[in-house]
């Protein structure tokens, strides 16, 4: 082949080259979902260097927490507990209190609403001798504590779930409108509107002002941002970080600054907040779990926390005790309360500090493209190995580097792109040059072994169908195992062991059945079964965990013919999770089954194993559990990472309220001892544990908390936050597990 030749091969392979560029081109402009959690998780590990050059840690967070509930009762508290907790805050002297609890109903348990209720409902008129005036009315005592205190508070909304609008006063802010917009909508309405509004009683809107509160996950379920601004009919309205902070500066005036894409900056006083054109913010979360102070709202009840501690802070009020309060996931925490977030976000506007992404980034972005595209291209087609090595090795480092260093003042601009172009430039060219350099190769090898010897050659010329239909939507999936069904299978013989699966499975398939659930399948000695699907069913985790609850009523009245027949009684474990899941047809033309597939399928099989970890017949995860309300008594058992997921799950026993009533004693103390653990104070929650093993010999659950807290004493973790990695099956072979 001439050197003419050569050289028309590899301009082909420019050309190529150039096609490349196109596609990673068109995908930026039109940001496919795997692209947007790449840049996510690249987001995230520059977040780091994202540094503070002074903080002030202003931001406190008071919780109800596991201590507040245990000295002071369970949530609900009567408003009285929660005003007087306000009281109390503000007498330490903060500057402003976010309230993030629920003022939407009023409070029924206040002698008042009590005297109405009897009168309305029993015909008894009831009255109360030597209550003061201000404690007939609980809402009436809250109200007067906003008015006092320097409160926002809190109403939830959600940009997607369409419910009916409740009506709001005016936000009570003054908008001042500045920069060019060039179209004739109006700027604001490209701010996320509020398909859903829980409001505060108009008793409470006409004490204190309104600040809106949604957290918005990214596609890979974290959450990186925060929407400061909300559409609510025409009218605008602040987020409860962003309220909180001018009420604490005592400004009204919000001024929110235009370009041509739209919204780019808020200003408050001399405060500069760039945002997106959405009115959002990127967050800049600390990598320090404790970097904010958290007071107990118990401790601030019984006056136990000095004024310096909380003298010129901003507070928020709200939950963190699991199975309340909801806990999310962020680029530095798996677990995070709201109240985690707020702070985040409020620390990070009265600081000014921001990670912008900056009005020239699609400019950047292309021009970023380009140049390392045809770089590559060139290189990969024309330059030796060591050559375009060195230049792709350069290329990746550089743009790494550059982005880094805008990150750490606060602007981001994704090298993704620049990679990817270099990438897909060397996925695709090189192989195609090594084609055609071997073809060219061969055509040398057959030109010339006529003529000469073939190491001269080799020094010369040195690749069913399946039907699904079906939906997304959210189901409460229950998994039932038989204990120990191997020993079970060599105590009987085949026809014995078929007969005692039946009379297990007939009563356990009639209780799903009549709690209105859907029977899966049966799996060897397992039962799955869901609810929802595929009619709508109300308070499906209701019924499932019902339903769970006859099903080992049930059994205890076959393992009494068992004992009577076998000689010995069966055990199962259940496992009841609720979540969004793919249910449908599934299969092919000439076998389809009516199933369900998805994370939260396996979470809940990954539940029900939990069982025989515990010994307990149920296990709930958080999201049933709240779901159902206060239907059944519950005992909280463990916040953990089960096999295969990193998103930590807490994980509960359902009982009945009768059930929960006998053991509420032991309850109580089993929730002293885990705050012990909780808190990484190993060596006293070992020996709590070791007394309550010695009260409560029979309960495996005080035993596996005892083992573990001996593994975390030998071999103390570097950083401890409460969540358990279930991957240490050592610790559970004792039990045969």
């Amino acid at each position: 082949m001439t050197s003419e030749g050569v050289y028309e091969n590899r301009r082909m392979a420019l050309y190529a080259g150039t096609l490349v560029i196109c596609g990673v081109m068109a995908l930026y402009f039109l940001q496919p979902s795997f692209m947007q959690r790449l840049d996510h998780k690249i987001y995230d590990m520059l977040l780091p260097m994202r540094h503070w050059s002074t903080r002030l840690p202003l931001p406190v967070l008071i919780e109800i927490d596991e201590d507040s509930l245990e000295k002071h009762g369970p949530w609900p508290w009567p408003r009285y507990l929660a005003a007087e907790a306000i009281d109390k805050v503000a007498e330490l002297g903060v500057r402003a209190i976010g309230l993030d609890i629920a003022l939407s109903e009023p409070d029924f348990s206040s002698p008042k609403r009590m005297r109405e209720l009897l009168k309305r409902d029993k015909s008894v008129d009831i009255a109360f001798s030597g209550l003061p005036e201000k404690l007939l009315d609980f809402d009436d005592f809250m109200a007067a504590s906003l008015r006092k205190a320097p409160v926002v508070i809190a109403a939830r909304t959600h940009s997607t779930r369409r419910l009916p609008q409740q009506a709001l006063p005016p936000a009570g802010i003054v908008l001042e409108k500045k920069g060019a917009w060039r179209t004739e909508e109006p700027a604001e309405h490209l701010l996320p509107r509020a398909q859903s509004l829980f409001a505060p009683l108009p008793l409470f809107l006409r004490e204190a002002p309104l600040g809106l509160t949604d957290i918005t996950q990214d596609p890979d379920g974290l959450v990186r941002r925060h929407h400061l601004l909300w559409l609510v009919g025409q009218d605008v309205y602040p987020a409860l970080p962003l309220r909180l902070l001018m009420r604490s500066l005592n400004i009204d005036t919000l001024e929110m600054h235009f370009d041509s894409k739209g919204l780019h900056m808020l200003r408050i006083g001399n405060l500069h907040l760039p945002v997106n054109p959405d009115g959002s913010m990127l967050i800049p979360f600390h990598t320090d779990r404790n970097a904010y102070l958290r007071v107990s709202a118990g401790a601030i009840l019984r006056a136990e926390v000095p004024q310096e501690l909380l003298q010129g802070r901003m507070a928020f009020i709200g939950f963190s005790t699991p199975g309340i309060a909801k806990l999310w996931s962020t680029p530095h925490l798996k677990s995070a309360s709201s109240l985690e977030i707020y702070a985040a976000t409020l620390d990070a506007l009265a600081h000014g500090v921001s990670i912008e992404i900056p009005a020239w980034a699609d400019t950047a972005q292309g021009a970023g493209i380009m140049l390392f595209g045809l770089v590559s291209a060139l290189a990969f087609s024309l330059a030796r190995v060591r050559v375009y090595l060195s230049l792709a090795v350069a290329g990746t480092l550089g743009s790494i580097f550059a982005s880094a260093l805008l990150f750490s003042r606060g602007l981001f601009l994704s090298p993704l792109y620049a990679l990817l172009a270099v990438a897909a430039c060397g996925l695709f060219i090189l192989p195609l040059r090594a084609f055609r350099e071997q073809r060219q190769r061969g055509m040398l090898r057959a030109a010339f072994s006529r003529y000469v010897s073939p190491e001269i050659v080799q020094r010369v010329s040195n690749g069913r169908d399946t039907l699904l239909s079906g939906e997304e939507r959210e189901l409460s999936i229950l998994f039932t195992d038989i204990r120990g069904f191997s020993a079970l299978s060599e105590k009987l013989a085949p026809p014995q062991l078929a007969s005692l699966l039946n009379r297990c499975f007939a009563p356990m398939t009639a209780i799903v059945r009549e709690h209105e659930g859907t029977l899966d399948k049966f799996i060897g000695d397992a039962l799955m079964a869901f609810w929802n699907a595929p009619l709508t069913i109300a308070r499906h985790p209701v019924r499932a965990v019902t339903a769970a609850l006859a099903m080992h009523d049930s059994l205890a009245l076959l393992n009494r013919e068992f004992v009577a027949q076998f000689g010995f009684s069966v055990g199962m474990g259940t496992g009841i999770n609720t979540g969004s899941v793919y249910v449908g047809n599934m299969g092919s033309t000439e076998f389809i089954n009516y199933t369900l597939i998805g994370d939260n399928v396996n979470l809940a099989s990954r539940i029900e194993s939990l069982c025989a970890v515990y010994d307990v017949p149920i296990v709930a995860s958080e999201e049933t559990m709240l779901d159902c309300g206060g239907s059944f008594g519950v005992q909280y058992l463990d916040t953990l990472r089960v096999k295969g997921r990193e998103t930590p799950v807490s994980v509960f026993l359902p009982m009945s309220w009768d059930a929960y009533a006998e053991r509420k004693e032991e309850i109580t103390a089993w929730m002293e001892t885990r705050a012990l653990y909780k808190k990484g104070n190993f060596k006293k929650a070992a020996e709590a544990f070791a007394l309550l093993c010695g009260i409560y010999p029979g309960v495996r659950l005080y035993a596996v908390y005892l083992e573990r807290i001996r593994l975390l004493l030998t071999h103390p973790p570097a950083r401890w936050d409460g969540i358990w990695n279930m991957d240490e099956k050592s610790l559970y072979r004792r039990w045969g597990i």
